[in-house]
């Protein structure tokens, strides 16, 4: 079984992203886990339209049977890696956006921090 976590940022993205994951990956070897990334500062700045997000990715990720988590965080890359390694993570799909731009060095983050190999894809939606 493969964990595979979909990093999402924007909800315009979330279809797109959940119709690529799940044409790749959908099967049920493959465990999804749908996370949001945010920083404190956008969360009390654009708190309503968060909201409205994460239940639009919390509906959607029901219907395809994933987990939605939410990490919020300044560091990305460190609250990321943690969650990879706490759920055992093989493979992270990121949406490529200037929020989520620092995950670049996720790869070689983990690897060094964990001793465990990870693929990253970014997806330019």
């Amino acid at each position: 079984m493969n964990n595979i976590m979909v990093c999402v940022t924007k909800e315009e993205t979330v279809d797109t992203l959940i119709e690529y994951i799940y044409r790749n990956w959908g099967n049920e070897e493959n465990k999804i886990y749908f996370v949001h990334v945010g920083s404190y500062e956008m969360y009390y700045m654009n708190k309503t339209e968060e909201e409205e997000e994460l239940n639009y990715l919390y509906e959607k990720a029901l219907l395809c049977g994933g987990d939605v988590s939410v990490l919020r965080s300044n560091k990305y890359l460190e609250s990321v890696a943690k969650f990879i390694e706490k759920n055992n993570i093989s493979r992270v799909i990121i949406e490529d956006t200037r929020e989520l731009r620092q995950l670049k060095s996720l790869e070689s983050y983990v690897l060094k921090n964990t001793g465990r190999g990870l693929e990253c894809i970014f997806l330019t939606i």
